[in-house]
């Protein structure tokens, strides 16, 4: 029988290998500001600690905030979102977490960011109806521990775009890290929209390339309390650092209230475990800023694990 760690343990570090030269390129490349909503953040519990998630990651939504936190996830834990936001913009996500033993944790992601009834004008100005407004990425993770405290993770993004009756499609990358300091510290590392650009099918074939983003975290799980604390610093080609800020305490294990501050303005937020037979049902709410205006928004996501 072959050995399964070995030969996935092998996979990874070549993957790893073969991604360095278009991480090192795409780092160093410009980018423009293409696939906003991709950097927005999902999930109403690390939406409520601030977007501080990076090194934590260790729930379904980890697809998204480091594919590495993925390998800590030991049952299927299906997790959706959703959020109206100003100017009727939605914003919704919906994931699935799957350990397949020695190989590691798989993720599936559909993330979508739209508009609908947007007023269309003619050059002149007169009205010629309503279209929408549709932004998505199909999502395929997966993590893996390379030894007790590594552990590494990646994502292939399939990026589709309509705007009225034009369309874009593209894809794009992730890649990320934990590495786990004694058992209450986390350091955590990723690189997201590695080489993602999309391109429409208009008929000059416009192209439009995502912005490099990085992000390094760590994350402080006491021993003796449960308490939660993780601070994050993001930056992307195009703008300056960007921090975030989040705490998390547990007042039984049926009840959590969350704190946070991301990019200036604070987030809070509050979870509800509801046990069902061999199902736990996870009530998250979150009241995080709108990327847009920087209004709060009211977010709220459903967790069961199985």
């Amino acid at each position: 029988m072959p050995d399964f760690k070995k030969l996935s343990t092998t996979i990874y570090l070549a993957i790893l290998l073969f991604l360095i030269p278009s991480i090192l390129y795409a780092v160093g490349g410009k980018g423009g500001y293409a696939g906003t909503y991709l950097r927005i953040g999902v999930g109403a519990r690390p939406l409520g600690m601030g977007g501080a998630f990076t090194a934590l990651s260790d729930d379904a939504t980890a697809s998204y905030w480091n594919a590495a936190g993925l390998e800590q996830i030991k049952r299927p834990q299906f997790s959706c979102m959703y959020s109206l936001m100003s100017m009727d913009r939605t914003l919704n996500i919906a994931t699935y977490a799957q350990p397949i033993g020695e190989i590691g944790t798989l993720g599936f992601g559909w993330l979508n960011y739209g508009v609908r009834d947007i007023d269309g004008r003619d050059i002149s100005g007169n009205p010629t109806g309503s279209f929408s407004d549709s932004e998505n990425a199909f999502t395929i993770s997966l993590g893996k521990d390379l030894s007790s405290i590594l552990l590494v993770g990646g994502s292939f993004k399939f990026l589709y775009h309509k705007l009225a009756s034009q369309q874009a499609t593209g894809y794009g990358f992730d890649v990320g890290v934990i590495l786990k300091l004694g058992e209450s510290i986390k350091i955590g590392g990723k690189i997201q929209d590695i080489n993602s650009k999309i391109q429409w099918d208009t008929e000059s074939k416009l192209e439009e390339e995502f912005p490099i983003t990085t992000r390094f975290g760590i994350s402080i799980l006491p021993k003796e309390i449960p308490f939660i604390f993780s601070a994050d610093v993001e930056k992307n080609s195009k703008q300056n650092n960007k921090y975030h800020v989040g705490a998390e305490y547990w007042f039984i294990s049926s009840l959590a209230v969350r704190f946070g501050y991301n990019k200036r303005n604070f987030t809070a937020g509050v979870t509800v475990v509801i046990p069902i037979t061999s199902v736990d049902l996870q009530l998250d709410y979150a009241l995080a800023p709108d990327e847009l205006n920087q209004w709060p928004v009211n977010r709220v996501s459903i967790t069961a694990k199985f």
